[in-house]
């Protein structure tokens, strides 16, 4: 496939940055007078953004900004304590040098320069579209777009690399490839039903495709 760019998502994708989410969620559960939730509640939660994932594991009387706000603090002080780069990424990451590689997520933009610079691996990536980034968060292909036109990169030449079927929508709204990364936080089934371009064991197949 004559790929030029490569759009990453990263919770679950690139990073498992579950345990982290997990622990600010029920920090954010125990300011607002609620006991704490396990994993997996919180794991099928993610991927929608902060706010949804507020709204969803965060029940709250007043403004939803109110958790959300505090759930930000906190996160932001602590994303990347128990985060983890998956097995393979920092050799898939060298070994794609030569393409433009890009982040689409829908994680806040700032706490996902943190974790990328955490790990050092920021200064692989030309652009960093987050959640709050732009009007509109994925499934809209928003980011996709932007960061195909600031390069000037048809679509033909582009990829989304992403662990949901979110992302999978987002790719298919943009009209690009879309290589699908099972293991991430997304139900295996869920991912297969949203066909894919290519499904991935992990990020190490990427380079089988490209």
């Amino acid at each position: 496939m004559p790929v030029r760019l490569i759009l990453f998502d990263l919770d679950g994708t690139l990073a498992d940055t579950q345990a982290d989410l997990a622990a600010a969620i029920n920090a954010t559960r125990h300011w607002a007078g609620l006991p704490p939730l396990g994993l997996p509640a919180i794991r099928g939660a993610i991927g929608d953004g902060a706010r949804a994932l507020i709204e969803r594991t965060v029940p709250f009387p007043g403004p939803v900004e109110e958790p959300l706000r505090f759930f930000i603090g906190y996160y932001g002080s602590h994303c990347a304590v128990a985060t983890r780069l998956y097995p393979g990424v920092p050799e898939m990451l060298e070994a794609t040098r030569d393409r433009l590689r890009a982040i689409v997520t829908n994680k806040p933009e700032r706490i996902s320069r943190k974790i990328l610079e955490a790990f050092a691996v920021d200064a692989h990536f030309v652009d960093v579209i987050g959640g709050d980034s732009l009007p509109a968060r994925k499934p809209d292909p928003a980011g996709i777009l932007a960061v195909m036109a600031r390069h000037g990169i048809p679509a033909a030449e582009t990829l989304m690399v992403g662990d949901s079927p979110i992302d999978v929508a987002a790719a298919r709204a943009a009209g690009v490839a879309c290589a699908g990364v099972a293991g991430g936080y997304a139900d295996p089934a869920a991912l297969r039903e949203a066909k894919p371009d290519f499904l991935l064991k992990d990020l190490r197949g990427l380079l089988t495709i490209l």
